[in-house]
């Protein structure tokens, strides 16, 4: 924590330049909610709770947590605020950046729902006082039950989040349960579409 990788930086500043250059708007993604990268368990790891940072047994406490809190916070700033090395453009006013991606297909297991959307619309609003030129949002993976549907309706009903985004693997769900074939996920598809527009009014 703290120890930031410049290199790293300069990277995602060459990657900004090159899509600005092609006028390609990019999503810039905060966190991830798998342990992929560090993710949310590295963070989890750093402040302590647990001892390995490849288990997800404590993955839950990082909405919770003051000190995965602040580290949230710590890099949130240290991106938002950057300016980029390549173009001399501040982050904030970069018009190739299309949105912020709060975290990667967000989850929490179901008697911490109401702690993640706190969390959400907590660093919703502290991105946005950093930045109120762009877009703020967070994806979540294609539900499995109804109640996962219900949690992800609720989220995207939240004002702190301006659009609904849900990933979905059409394969990997058929060899599962859910697809049985093209019909059926066009109705998935057509659900998500009715849930954002009609539920939350905002666009997918």
């Amino acid at each position: 924590p703290g120890l930031w990788q410049e290199e790293s930086f300069v990277y995602l500043d060459t990657l900004l330049a090159a899509a600005a250059a092609r006028d390609i708007k990019v999503m810039l993604t905060l966190f991830n909610n798998w342990r992929d990268y560090g993710g949310m368990p590295m963070y989890v790891h750093w402040a302590g709770i647990g001892d390995d940072s490849r288990s997800d047994a404590f993955h839950d406490s990082f909405y919770v947590d003051s000190q995965t809190k602040e580290l949230a916070k710590a890099f949130i700033e240290k991106v938002v605020t950057r300016r980029n090395s390549v173009t001399g453009v501040l982050y904030r006013d970069d018009p190739a950046i299309f949105s912020w991606e709060l975290v990667n297909e967000a989850h929490a297991e179901f008697d911490h729902t109401a702690a993640m959307q706190r969390w959400l619309a907590e660093m919703a609003r502290y991105v946005k006082s950093l930045d109120p030129n762009h877009l703020v949002s967070s994806s979540f993976s294609l539900y499995e039950r109804a109640l996962v549907r219900e949690h992800i309706i609720e989220s995207i009903q939240m004002p702190e989040l301006d659009y609904a985004d849900v990933h979905m693997y059409p394969a990997a769900y058929h060899q599962r349960f859910l697809f049985a074939g093209e019909q059926a996920l066009e109705q998935v598809v057509d659900d998500l579409v009715r849930l954002a527009h009609y539920a939350a009014d905002k666009p997918l």
